[in-house]
């Protein structure tokens, strides 16, 4: 357990502040999570705010006096993906490279959401670097792979918008707004992150693609209204530590 998931519902509904305490609960409630000193670049990269989110992860390791090398392959995925949206993509492909092999199914909730699928952070760096041919070969897969992933009729809203991006990404413009329909109606929400995604540019002004969007705020704006009216009538924080202190009590109590 740990507040990943806590912290990013406040951050799909642009509740930064909320967000942000829950990140910075934890060091002290999960000090043995490989990625917590890392925390930091989480909320502005939800923001869609890339060049911060790096700049913040760089922080980490400097101050931690860390090398990425020896990191979990997922946080590492997480800084290449990192670097290859904040625009250093000789850097991400060096990061990237050594994780994902050509031939590889995608790994569609790779790193920190999947706005930091590694896959697909190569297939931009390389794209962004002139190295088509090693794009190709990673999106040829992915469409292969995608097929089997869309087929049933109950495919997660990660999966479609992951496949759909596949699709934006081999210059499949209209496969990639259908996706992006069935994927906001499957429930992808990522409003906020999405507003400033370097990866979905080429689109920002298809007309669809605005009507989908807006679609999301509206409901976003709806949820955030809903979670505020429940937050100030309750005390969250207060039922939540309550509650882990009685797992904790019970847990020492006949050794359960």
């Amino acid at each position: 357990m740990d507040h990943y998931s806590l912290a990013g519902s406040y951050g799909v509904v642009g509740d930064w502040r909320t967000a942000g305490y829950w990140l910075d609960r934890q060091a002290r409630d999960y000090p043995e999570l490989e990625w917590r000193d890392f925390a930091s670049a989480l909320v502005p990269g939800w923001q869609g705010r890339d060049t911060d989110a790096l700049i913040a992860f760089r922080r980490a390791l400097d101050d931690g006096g860390i090398g990425i090398e020896g990191l979990p392959s997922y946080v590492r995925a997480w800084y290449g993906a990192l670097l290859a949206r904040a625009g250093e993509h000789a850097a991400a492909i060096e990061v990237l490279e050594p994780l994902i092999a050509p031939d590889a199914p995608p790994v569609l909730l790779d790193g920190f959401g999947p706005q930091y699928d590694g896959k697909h952070a190569l297939a931009w760096a390389y794209l962004r670097s002139g190295a088509d041919a090693k794009a190709e070969a990673l999106l040829s897969a992915e469409k292969s792979e995608c097929q089997a992933l869309l087929a049933p009729a109950h495919a997660t809203s990660d999966v479609v918008h992951l496949c759909a991006e596949a699709a934006l990404f081999r210059g499949d413009r209209d496969q990639a707004l259908t996706l992006f329909e069935r994927a906001v109606a499957a429930g992808w929400r990522d409003y906020y992150l999405r507003k400033h995604d370097v990866y979905w540019a080429s689109v920002a002004n298809d007309p669809r693609y605005r009507a989908l969007m807006a679609k999301v705020k509206a409901d976003v704006d709806r949820q955030a209204a809903e979670i505020a009216k429940i937050d100030a009538s309750e005390d969250f924080v207060a039922k939540f530590d309550s509650t882990m202190a009685s797992r904790k009590g019970a847990g020492t109590r006949g050794g359960t």
